[in-house]
């Protein structure tokens, strides 16, 4: 069995994303997943390569407790979703404008760069650019208005409000 973890002597496919400009690879910023060194390591060997992800679960924005994951119970620990009773990771409390925000922190990436890996990214490697993941004539027109700050302000579908802060 290979090694899938990146060792100095076994690079593997973590390795090759890190040095390929043409491999996509997705990472989820939470401040929980990845300490922010290995973060800014993957930024700067493949920046054009990097898409955020979320792997959040239903607790999403839910306060401290437990609750269920299809059929499995969870626990929310502040910032943190384990399985219940346990310290595994379940998943994450992560929407995507945090981590677009967390980033651009860590990596001094511009905003731009930062909202495309969670953008126009993701849509070109799933194939649905160019409907989804820019606001271009023939678009679908969803998209979320974001502060200076990176915050969510307002949220459109189809080109018309579905939420405002």
């Amino acid at each position: 069995m290979h090694n899938r973890s990146l060792h100095h002597r076994s690079p593997g496919i973590i390795g090759a994303a890190l040095i390929d400009p043409q491999l996509p690879y997705s990472l989820i910023i939470d401040g929980l997943h990845l300490c922010p060194e290995t973060i800014l390591l993957c930024w700067r060997c493949n920046p054009n390569g990097l898409i955020l992800v979320s792997d959040a679960t239903e607790a999403l924005g839910l306060p401290a407790g437990s609750y269920k994951l299809g059929t499995l119970e969870i626990e929310v620990q502040g910032k943190q979703i384990y399985l219940a009773g346990t310290r595994t990771i379940a998943g994450s409390n992560l929407n995507l404008n945090k981590a677009v925000r967390l980033l651009h922190s860590i990596t001094h990436c511009s905003k731009v760069e930062a909202l495309e890996a969670a953008s126009l990214k993701p849509a070109k490697f799933i194939q649905i650019y160019p409907q989804k993941g820019t606001l271009a004539i023939g678009s679908d027109a969803d998209f979320v208005v974001l502060s200076d700050q990176l915050e969510v302000e307002s949220t459109y579908i189809g080109g018309e409000l579905a939420w405002s802060h």
